[in-house]
């Protein structure tokens, strides 16, 4: 069981390290500026990993600068990236670590 956590982690990890990059690619190339701010920070969800993030960027719809969190997590069969969106106003980390955990629990098949 700790082999499979080590896994899981250096998975959810690797997705990090592979959306940083496409966004700093992304972002160079299509003229909208997103930001990923600091690192990723772990969060507690029973059963799986958790890491979040900021995104700073520009909201196409009210062209206002708003700092959004997005929540990805990783356990034994799923990887998952919840990014939670409200135009008039940024995300912060405990909303988007609570929609991901709620969001969680509706799609978990049991095995």
């Amino acid at each position: 069981m700790e082999d499979l956590l080590k896994l899981t982690k250096k998975a959810l990890d690797a997705f990090f390290v592979n959306f940083n990059k496409s966004s700093k690619e992304s972002s160079s190339s299509n003229g909208a500026k997103t930001e990923l701010v600091g690192e990723p920070e772990e969060a507690d969800l029973d059963g799986a990993v958790m890491k979040c993030q900021a995104a700073k960027g520009t909201d196409t719809v009210s062209k206002k600068e708003k700092t959004d969190w997005f929540c990805v997590w990783a356990d034994y069969s799923t990887i998952a990236m919840v990014s939670p969106g409200d135009t008039t106003q940024g995300i912060s980390k405990d909303v988007a670590i609570d929609l991901t955990k709620k969001l969680r629990d509706q799609v978990r098949v049991k095995a």
